[in-house]
């Protein structure tokens, strides 16, 4: 299920959604060493169909 579906519930998303979504990815971000570990890195999220 798209972080969409799962967290923003109308256009524009609300304040409330939008946090959600940032502590979801924070979470699924936090498991995954080389990302902890190189805490200034650029980092580029793609989506798409």
């Amino acid at each position: 299920m798209a972080l969409t579906e799962r967290f923003v519930r109308k256009d524009p998303p609300s304040n409330r959604d939008i946090d959600a979504l940032r502590v979801e990815i924070d979470a699924q971000l936090s498991t995954i060493s080389w990302i902890t570990k190189s805490r200034n890195a650029p980092l580029v999220g793609l989506g798409g169909t």
